[in-house]
């Protein structure tokens, strides 16, 4: 019991329902969306160029910068974190409601409009929460925030993927998307009872409004500091390319699979409440299993090696499909596929999330989680056109065999990556005094470091 009492500090458990929140409007854009237009007759390969709305989760680090320099005049009781945060989140609401009482078939051009705007407002509040994650939690707390964020995060897609099918075969579009407009205001609830973290971004508002010290920017030069600034400092970055690449290839069994195992199942013979009652069984439970278990596996051992598990289990969930796509539309299979795919997205998710926050110091830290986390985002999107186009000319076992021979090469990556211990940040901060410590490692060696100490 002693392993799970980290859990129950204030920060770690109100990321949990920030995670839900969260979770709620990517597979209403992609999973819900798509099987909307399933049922209108679109092909595979629509379904994959549908996916183009999420684009605003892979450009957020243009205007990540932002949200450490401007401020909400009416939100400013809140704190700059939280007033940003409520704010995307209110705007969410309000857009997925819009969404719901749209006419797919009789308004395409403004569902794609409105989709654009959830996922910026999404795209925000996920960014947002990344920052508050980081800035709140140290050390291990800052793992179980992960797990915690990606738990909740995990069933709040199940809530918008499975469990607003489930309730679509009883109610209309419009009131299901008005209950996930609902079920975002739980963030809004829980960003007015938590505490503002501690103003780190100070730090890197005062690199972005000043050239040295005592002077200040304005105008295009201001902007110029405010966009370009934080990303020649990180992609100047000797190792910033290689941690992209090894990005892209952790994500590309995960794409291919969360944007195709609806149409696989419901090309193999399951109707739309089997697939979201296992939906939502076997993801509430195993999503959570992976998220724990990816939680222990960064405690006992770190980072490496729980990617490195991760890597494993995807080649794992590969096969699972390639198997289930020979056997057929037997429901023992279907199950166990949808137990392992589920587990296996858990531990991934959570691992690599672990990741981005080991490998972002405080210097221009919004711009650092955007970049990791718009390029995580940009990879899935491309990969899943890339899915919807390979499931077109490819037959079911071939595209998923051939989904584990492209994930496992994510395996060399991360070799090449952590052999160096590639990190973005340059500098650390004391947490408490402010002070310029050291030039920034990984979280694990610094912690070995103080213990020596």
């Amino acid at each position: 019991m002693a392993e799970f009492a980290i859990y129950r500090r204030s920060e770690v458990k109100a990321l949990f329902f920030l995670g839900f929140a969260s979770g709620i409007p990517f597979l209403l854009l992609v999973s819900t969306l798509h099987f909307r237009l399933l049922e209108l007759g679109a092909s595979l390969e629509l379904l994959g160029y549908a996916t183009l709305v999420t684009l605003p989760y892979s450009f957020k680090f243009i205007w990540a910068s932002f949200l450490d320099v401007w401020q909400i005049p009416f939100l400013k009781k809140l704190g700059q974190r939280r007033s940003w945060l409520f704010a995307s989140q209110g705007s969410l609401a309000i857009f997925i409601m819009i969404l719901g009482c749209i006419s797919l078939p009789e308004h395409p051009y403004f569902a794609g409009i409105i989709g654009l705007l959830i996922a910026f407002s999404s795209a925000n509040q996920d960014l947002l929460i990344d920052i508050y994650r980081v800035e709140s939690t140290q050390g291990e707390f800052r793992h179980a925030a992960a797990v915690m964020n990606v738990l909740g995060y995990r069933i709040g897609m199940l809530a918008s993927g499975g469990g607003a099918l489930y309730i679509s075969h009883y109610w209309h579009w419009s009131y299901v998307h008005g209950l996930m407009a609902l079920c975002v205001g739980t963030g809004m609830l829980t960003v007015l009872c938590i505490k503002e973290p501690p103003p780190e971004y100070l730090k890197s508002r005062a690199l972005l409004f000043c050239k040295k010290e005592g002077v200040r920017l304005a105008g295009l030069a201001q902007l110029k500091n405010l966009v370009a600034t934080p990303l020649i400092f990180i992609l100047k970055k000797a190792y910033t390319w290689k941690i992209l690449a090894f990005i892209t290839c952790f994500k590309i069994a995960d794409s291919f699979l969360n944007l195709m195992t609806n149409p696989f199942f419901y090309d193999q013979g399951f109707n739309k409440q089997e697939i979201a009652l296992a939906t939502l069984l076997f993801g509430l439970i195993f999503m959570g299993t992976g998220s724990l278990l990816a939680g222990h596996c960064l405690r006992r051992w770190g980072v490496t090696v729980c990617l490195a598990l991760g890597i494993l289990a995807q080649i794992a969930a590969c096969l699972a499909f390639a198997v289930q796509s020979m056997i057929g539309g037997e429901q023992w299979l279907f199950h166990l596929v949808m137990a392992i795919k589920n587990t296996v997205s858990g531990m991934c998710a959570t691992g690599l999330l672990a990741y981005f926050s080991e490998r972002t110091g405080v210097e221009y830290r919004s711009t650092q989680l955007a970049i990791l986390s718009s390029y995580s985002s940009l990879a899935r999107t491309l990969l899943s056109v890339a899915a919807g186009g390979l499931a077109v000319s490819l037959e079911w076992t071939q595209f998923f065999l051939l989904a584990g021979v492209l994930a496992s090469s994510a395996w060399f990556l991360l070799y090449w990556v952590e052999g160096r211990r590639a990190n973005f940040s340059t500098q650390v901060w004391d947490p408490v005094t402010s002070e310029r410590l050291i030039r920034a490692q990984p979280l694990y060696i610094q912690t070995q470091a103080k213990g020596r100490r």
